[in-house]
């Protein structure tokens, strides 16, 4: 094996690196889940504004599995919870503006993009999003 001096680091650079831990370690954010309600804090196929740490949250129930948006249309701001929910789909009331419920996607003129989502967790039959702190 041959060794070419200079191009090798050193035992302390090494144990520098390894000390940082993988790249999407140091990156990732940490937040804390927050009670929105329970099972039955909306009924199948419907939707409910949940205002929590000054947040309005859309939460959705496609027939027991729950999702949970800002609860603002990305064409303007309207308030989704106002509109209407049918098949899996939202309206915005304001423009008209459709958006897929299982995942936020974007269906319709003039929606804006992807509604943001809060990751949603089920436990004992409360149901928790998760904030970014």
């Amino acid at each position: 094996m041959l060794c070419f001096p200079g191009r090798v680091p050193s035992a302390n650079k090494r144990l520098e690196d390894a000390s940082e831990g993988p790249p999407d370690w140091r990156h990732a954010k940490v937040g804390h889940w927050v009670r929105i309600g329970t099972e039955k804090t909306v009924a199948p196929g419907k939707v409910a504004c949940v205002r929590v740490e000054g947040r309005k949250v859309a939460l959705f129930n496609q027939e027991g599995a729950f999702r949970a948006y800002d609860d603002y249309c990305t064409h303007n701001g309207g308030p989704l919870t106002q509109g209407t929910c049918e098949d899996g789909v939202v309206t915005c009331l304001w423009h008209g503006a459709q958006f897929r419920v299982s995942d936020g996607a974007p269906l319709t003129p003039p929606a804006g993009g992807r509604l943001r989502a809060y990751g949603l967790r089920l436990v004992d039959g409360v149901i928790e999003v998760e904030f970014d702190d």
